[in-house]
Formats: C-alpha cells, structure tokens, sequence
C-alpha cells in the first residue's frame, strides 16, 4: 500500500508542476507577488543568507531552494517583479562562512544599509538578537503579521526567535521543507520491523498500542546480531532526555517558577530511560545521533530531528526507495507511566532546538519599513501551496510514506518547548545523562537543578517566556 502511494503520489506531483506552470500561478499577477502600493526610490535592499539558506559556489541554491526547481524560479521571477513594482533593487548574497562574524562586524560599525534582511540559521538569530543587534518583529507586525503560523511558524517554534523578552524574527513556514524543527521524533525502517513479524509501524500508533512495552520489544525482536541489525540507533544524552520530556517532565515549570526537573516525573522517566540503555545493551547502538547504523539500513528505529526526516531520511535508499518496496514510519517516543491520557495533548515527548532556517531585520537596515515590506511580499506561500493543508498534500504525496506521519511532526511541534541550546542548556543535559549512568537517576537530577534553577534566571530564560508571552495576549 504504501509503495503504491509514493508511485501516484510522484505522477500527483507531476501532474500539478505541470498545471502550475501552464498556467502562470495567478492570471492578474503571474508571480503571486507585489502589488506596487509602495515606491523605494530606487533603493537597493540586500538580503543576507547562510550556508543553508544561500547558493554555494556553484550557484546550486537560491533562498533555500535548489536553483534549478520551480520554487526557486518562482521566487527569482517574485524579485524581478518587485524590482519594477517597488521600484528598488533587491540583492540576495550569500556568506557562505562565518556569517556570524561578518554581519556582527557590520552592526558593531554601524554600517547602515548594509544589511537589510537576513535569512539564517535560528542559531546565529540568537547570538544577534542575545546581543540587541535585530529589530523587534513589533516594529513591523502591522506588515508582517507573525500570528499567522501557516505564513511565519507556530506560536512554540516562535519561542526560539525570542531573546531578551523581545521576538527577534520568523521563519517562512509556508516553504516547503521548512518544517519545525522538533527533537526527537523515532523513524522506523519498516522492512526491518516487519520482517521481524511486527506490523506497520502506524499500525500501533492507530491502534493506541504504541506505548514503551511495544518500543522495547521492537527493539529487542529487530536485532538480528548475525547480520549487523540494531533495534535502535540513538544517542545517550538523546534518549534520556526523551525519556524524561516523555514521561512529562519539562525544562520550565510555569506553575512553580523552577525547573520541572525535580518533579518524580523526570526521575522516574530517567530512571526507565538507564534501565532501558544498560538492560537492552546488545540491541541499542550508541553514536551520539551520528545515524551511522540507521542510515546504513542497518536498525530498525533510530532517533531524528524532524527536519532531517524530510531529507535526509526520505533521500536514503536504505531506508526509503519506493521501487524496492522500503519505507519509513514517524512514530513519537511513546509516552510513560506519568503521563495520563488526558495530559498527551499537552506533552510533547521532545523539545524545540536551533536547526531553523529564520528571517529578521538587523538595526542596520536602511528602512524597517521597505525590509518588512519586501519579507512579506519576497516570501509569501507559492501559488502551489497557497495553504496549510496544500502544504501538508505536499509533505504527504512526495515526503512521507503515510499520511499520518507529518501530522504527528506537526501535532509535536505545536506542543513542545525550546530548549535554550545556544544559551547552554544542552550543556546540561549532557551532564545529566552522563552522571545519570554512573551514579543512577536521583543523583544526575539532584546535581543539576540548582543550577538549572540559577540558568533559567541569569541566562534570562523565564524573562524571555514572560516577555514572549506578551506577543499572544
């Protein structure tokens, strides 16, 4: 079944490029762009991107897109086409190393009008925004509206374009493979599973029988050591960590102010977690989500940001490849015992992290106005995909195996909590899961939430959720 849609869904999408490009987008406005309400005087507005959002030296990218696809020459044509609207010129560089260190430079000297837009990794929004250096998206909200979250992201991901209680940027949610980037979900290689005697991975999700007993048997009946196949393939830190988010523990506890780390319910979910890692050695294989055995073909389940699902999992052969009949399944790490039915709908089971390709204005920028204008026109939905659920048919009939695997991407991202990566926080979860399998789950936890306590404060973390909570009231 699932071999057979991954072949129609291939002509579906055909059959829609080709409708698209018969039929010019938008008969009164081909390239579904501007609208000439504003003239720039002939101002130039450069647009910065990162190694991931610009073209390398081949030119092989353009905005995030590979330069030779029909988004990318959609967008190419929304240019042009705003150019002689607006009456401007619109530059698109790439600093395709150290972009940090460059557009720092040019803040701190005040360059203005070198840098209008930036169009980065989250990362890099943070150290700037940590710093004062981008506007705030009030400034420009009556333009950009980032409560769209169909256009600029979910109000969760959001969290991670909030620095010092101020939102500093959004992401372009309505491109496609921009997904938000939601650490961990499990993939399952299917062939390896059901040739085990398991069923369809989904199977268990529709059935309500995947839970932790269903994860760990799968795991133990999957291995096969005669030919070099794990059950799982994860790393220490990341499987501890889902653990405990997934037995309902949080970083932040907004009813106490502190850490939810010193519930029983990060405890017990670590505990289970140790357990797990020492008791099923033989069928786990721990390589700090390097993937090696997962993407070799050779494990059965393996631990992967959400992004990466949609590339680098779905252009695996290993893994995925509909002419020999192999696939994949999004399954959540399954809840525990501390987590009710009634609480699923708020538990996430991981965490929001960096990996997100976002937009902003530095204060250097000639003219907030013209750089909001020219963000929302540059990067509104394709005419393809004019919708949320247009975008979900794309990621359903050309990414995933089943239906039901981007929702579940979606329906975690929507209810999970960043983790403060850039401010350190990932520095604690290192030490948590190291000390966790030396000296046992009550002591790793009892080490650390002193000083988690301490971080949420110094490190402006609960200032920044007070701050960020006053862009949704």
């Amino acid at each position: 079944m699932k071999s057979m849609k991954r072949i129609v869904s291939v002509v579906l999408l055909v059959v829609m490029l080709f409708a698209f490009a018969a039929c010019g987008g938008n008969e009164e406005n081909p390239s579904g762009t501007s609208t000439g309400d504003y003239d720039f005087d002939g101002a130039t507005i450069t647009i910065y991107c990162d190694e991931n959002t610009g073209s390398g030296d081949d030119n092989e990218n353009f905005l995030s897109y590979a330069s030779s696809s029909v988004e990318a020459e959609t967008l190419q044509e929304r240019i042009a086409q705003m150019e002689e609207d607006y009456n401007c010129t619109i530059e698109v560089t790439t600093v395709a190393t150290d972009i940090e260190k460059q557009v720092s430079s040019l803040i701190a000297s005040n360059s203005k009008g070198s840098v209008d837009i930036i169009f980065a990794r989250s990362y890099y929004l943070r150290k700037w925004g940590n710093a004062d250096y981008l506007v705030d998206v009030n400034e420009y909200s009556d333009i950009v509206d980032y409560t769209d979250s169909f256009r600029w992201g979910t109000k969760n991901t959001l969290e991670l374009l909030t620095c010092n209680g101020k939102m500093i940027g959004v992401t372009p949610a309505c491109f496609v493979d921009q997904l938000p980037p939601f650490y961990y979900v499990i993939v399952s290689n299917d062939k390896l599973v059901m040739d085990a005697g398991f069923l369809d991975p989904n199977v268990y999700l529709e059935e309500g029988t995947w839970n932790r007993d269903t994860f760990i048997q799968m795991i133990d009946e999957c291995t096969d050591a005669s030919r070099g196949i794990y059950g799982l393939d994860t790393g220490v830190e990341t499987f501890l960590t889902l653990s405990m988010l997934s037995n309902g523990a949080k970083i932040y506890d907004e009813t106490t102010g502190r850490t939810g780390f010193r519930g029983t319910a990060a405890v017990n979910g670590l505990s289970w977690g140790v357990d797990v890692l020492n008791n099923h050695s033989a069928s786990i294989y721990l390589n700090d989500d390097f993937h090696e055995m997962l993407y070799a073909g050779n494990a059965a389940l393996g631990t992967c940001d959400a992004v990466e699902t949609s590339k680098t999992v779905a252009k695996n052969t290993s893994i995925s490849d509909s002419t020999n009949n192999t696939g994949f399944s999004i399954l959540n790490f399954p809840y525990g015992p501390d987590v009710s039915e009634e609480d699923e709908a708020n538990v996430a089971c991981g965490y929001i992290s960096t990996t997100l390709n976002a937009l902003c204005i530095p204060i250097i920028a000639s003219d907030v106005e013209m750089s909001a204008v020219v963000m929302e026109t540059l990067f509104r939905p394709l005419d393809i995909y004019p919708d949320f659920e247009s975008l979900k048919a794309y990621y359903k009939n050309s990414i995933y195996w089943d239906d039901n695997d981007v929702e579940l991407i979606y329906s975690l991202a929507e209810k999970a909590e960043y983790n403060y990566w850039v401010e350190g926080f990932s520095n604690v979860l290192d030490t948590i899961a190291n000390n966790a399998m030396t000296n046992g789950a009550n002591a790793a936890l009892e080490s650390v939430v002193n000083t988690i306590d301490n971080m949420l404060t110094q490190n402006g973390i609960i200032e920044n959720k007070e701050g960020f909570a006053t862009y949704w009231e």
